[in-house]
Parts: structure tokens; sequence; C-alpha cells
């Protein structure tokens, strides 16, 4: 069974796929890239820190934990709207960051949501965790080339809407 949805973020999986290997070409591509991988890295984390002490203090969301023995390099900066202190759903406050120019994202999918593994029997609810977990979660933007001016107008938009749909 398909789910039809008009959120902008919605991907589904319909039939398994296969694990193809890279080619000479990609692989040559990826060998130009990894000198440049230190600079990424630090550059992400960079905009990690600036989101993390900007909504540190912000009870409606809650941020990824950091992990002091680890150096993470993310590949995507998740924010978890707390919903039950505010007036929206995700789907609102996202539509809201992309009427303040802010490309947010949503990942990922609990995988037997997907239309395949429903079909082989899985029912939502299952995980209902990992479901609460989907609900409340989206992606800002992270990657090399923002630039702090950049980062600054996705904090100061998420800020504005937080204030925005507060509950009282």
């Amino acid at each position: 069974m398909v789910h039809p949805t008009d959120a902008p973020w919605y991907n589904e999986q319909v039939e398994l796929g296969y694990n193809y290997r890279m080619t000479d070409i990609q692989a040559a591509l990826l060998i130009s890239q990894l000198d440049k991988l230190p600079a990424f890295s630090r550059r992400r984390s960079e905009i990690v820190a600036k989101y993390n002490t900007a909504f540190a203090q912000i009870p409606e969301i809650q941020v990824q934990r950091e992990i002091p023995e680890s150096e993470t390099t993310r590949h995507l900066y998740i924010l978890r709207l707390r919903l039950e202190r505010l007036k929206c759903d995700r789907r609102q406050f996202f539509d809201a960051l992309a009427a303040e120019n802010i490309c947010s994202q949503v990942h990922y999918l609990p995988v037997y949501w997907h239309s395949y593994y429903e079909k082989l029997g899985y029912e939502k609810g299952l995980c209902p965790n990992a479901e609460q977990y989907y609900m409340a979660s989206m992606s800002l933007p992270l990657y090399y080339t923002l630039t702090d001016e950049d980062v600054e107008d996705v904090i100061r938009a998420v800020r504005k809407l937080i204030d925005y749909y507060r509950a009282d």
C-alpha cells in the first residue's frame, strides 16, 4: 500500500535495491576529495558548535548529545522538537522554516513504514519510540560551504519560530 503524502521530504522504498560497487571514475573522484576531508570536517564541527551553543538553553528543542571522547563529523544536524511544548507539529515548523528561506529536511522514515515492508506484514506501532522520534525530528542545513551569516540566519529563524509557536 502506497502512503501518498504532500510532505516535501517524503520518499519511499517500494522494492529492494542492489549494492553496486563504485566505478573507477567514482574512486578517482573520491581520492581527489580525500585531501579536503579535514577542512570539511573542521567546518562542519564549527557549524555544529554554533548550533549547539545557540540552542542549548531552548527547552522546546533537543539537540544531539555530544560525546566528549568522540571526534564526530556529522553529516546531519538533527533538531528534535519537543512538540508537547509547542503549538505546532513538525510539518508546520518545517513549512515556517521554508518561509524564512531555511531549507530543512526530514530524515528518516522508519524502515517498516515503507510500503515494501508493509507488504511483508510490518505494521505501524512496531517501534513506538522510533516513530515518536521520526514525527518530531528534522535536519537543519549543515554543509561545508555554509557561511557564518547563513548559520546565523538558521539560528535566527529557529529562535523566531520557537518564540512564535511556544505553548503558553
